[in-house]
């Protein structure tokens, strides 16, 4: 299943990736989604920036996955950003959800918009598990989606403070 996202900021790029690889941000961005026992590191190796959080939320599952979440689930997200170019930068990510067999997978930009930038996320939701998979991959859809809204206004919070 496919998942985008777009994030409007009102500040250039720059400030928005200086955002996104403060350990603060990437700790209050796991928090703010319903993440328990954070854990975050953010390592820059040359042109390349890896931002990694691990965070446990409450499972608020319907009886369906129930059996193959249990009560709470571990999510591990990686975001993996590319040189400044002209402060528009590209990368990937991918999330993945302890042993429930479901990965979220795609492409990330940040881009001039104006005076601001938008944050572009497109990717693929893939859940491996027989007759239910399709609902699986609906429920983490709508769980994205809703950490999306969440995450722009923690954004244009972060930024305006």
């Amino acid at each position: 299943m496919d998942i985008t996202g777009h994030l409007v900021y009102d500040h250039p790029p720059v400030d928005v990736f200086a955002m996104f690889i403060d350990p603060d941000y990437v700790r209050a961005r796991a928090e703010a989604t319903g993440g328990d026992d954070v854990e975050t590191a953010v390592i820059v190796n040359g042109d390349t920036t890896e931002i990694t959080n691990g965070r446990t939320v409450d499972a608020d599952v319907p009886s369906f996955a129930q059996s193959l979440v249990g009560e709470s689930v571990r999510i591990d997200e990686t975001h993996v950003w590319g040189p400044d170019a002209d402060g528009a930068r590209e990368g990937t990510f991918e999330v993945t959800f302890g042993k429930v067999p479901v990965v979220v997978r795609g492409r990330l930009r940040l881009v001039h918009d104006g005076a601001g930038s938008v944050a572009t996320l497109e990717g693929q939701i893939k859940a491996s598990v027989p007759l239910v998979g399709r609902k699986i991959e609906q429920l983490v859809h709508d769980q994205v989606a809703a950490a999306l809204v969440i995450e722009q206004e923690l954004g244009q919070s972060w930024l305006t403070d």
